[in-house]
């Protein structure tokens, strides 16, 4: 092999590795979208538990609490989906952790927990425009449960 060509196999083996959590998520999300949940719940486990700490884990935790739910498994989506919001305070992704998390728990029928979950999206994170999409969803969903907790009622 040419000194150019390992130059190369190093930089292409430098670029994988380099790259191995966003890789893996990208592959999950993949999985997901063909409603491979236990594949890409596997896959996501694995990120988590080798990023601990870390960016990478936080969003492979909040993906893999969301293929749990899309499996029926509330209470492991809500411990999941906690630990997640918690990895990194006020991480990239604690937002979308903290929305789902409110998901599971309004599919639980704890419709209180779920509302002061969607406020907590609306309040606590900062105005940065990438948290927009979370906080018009959880604005969404807090009009709905209004509406729903005024038809309850009377």
């Amino acid at each position: 092999m040419t000194r150019s060509r390992m130059a190369l196999a190093g930089s292409v083996v430098l670029l994988l590795t380099g790259c191995g959590p966003r890789w893996d998520i990208r592959t999950a999300e993949r999985l997901m979208v063909k409603g491979k949940w236990a594949e890409a719940e596997t896959l996501l486990q694995e990120v988590a538990s080798s990023r601990a700490g870390t960016k990478w884990a936080q969003k492979a935790l909040m993906l893999k609490g969301c293929t749990q739910f899309k499996q029926g498994r509330l209470e492991d989506a809500e411990l999941t989906l906690e630990s997640a919001r918690d990895e990194v305070a006020q991480g990239e992704w604690a937002d979308d952790a903290e929305y789902y998390l409110a998901r599971v728990r309004f599919r639980k029928g704890d419709h209180e927990t779920a509302r002061a979950g969607f406020r907590r999206v609306m309040n606590e994170f900062g105005d940065d425009p990438k948290r927009s999409n979370c906080k018009a969803l959880a604005l969404e969903e807090l009009e709905y449960l209004e509406k729903k907790g005024s038809f309850d009622q009377g």
